[in-house]
């Protein structure tokens, strides 16, 4: 039962990044015309699935056993997973500036161009900067 609520634990805190971060992705993916839709949608997650999980996992709980409701949520999150890795692209401007920098100074060899984002500090420094 320790393991259960220790890894319940490390489910909640990893778990809500998506909840964070969904709204930021939304915005980088669609254009502001479509934005309400788009965050609608998503919204349905948070809201609906307080109400029909216990439902859902009661039934399950009551026919294949507790242990079937944690197989469930992990095959469909490796399926997410999988399915987010192979069709979702990169929305931070930063990033892609940066690939498409990278991919001109191997195309035309002048290695002093630089995207307008390009921040001239380290990680560390930019998490000292924050602190």
């Amino acid at each position: 039962m320790s393991m259960l609520i220790v890894f319940r634990f490390f489910a909640g805190c990893m778990g809500f990044a998506t909840v964070t971060i969904g709204g930021g992705t939304i915005a980088d993916l669609f254009p502001p015309h479509q934005r309400g839709r788009a965050l609608s949608i998503y919204t349905l997650g948070p809201v609906a699935g307080p109400a029909i999980g216990p439902i859902a996992g009661g039934f399950l709980s009551e026919s294949e056993g507790w242990k079937w409701i944690f197989w469930v949520l992990a095959i469909a999150s490796g399926v997410i997973t999988v399915g987010q890795i192979f069709l979702t692209q990169e929305t931070s401007a930063i990033v892609i500036l940066q690939r498409k920098v990278k991919r001109l100074q191997k195309e035309t060899g002048n290695m002093n161009l630089r995207s307008k984002l390009d921040r001239q500090i380290s990680s560390s420094e930019v998490l000292k900067r924050a602190i």
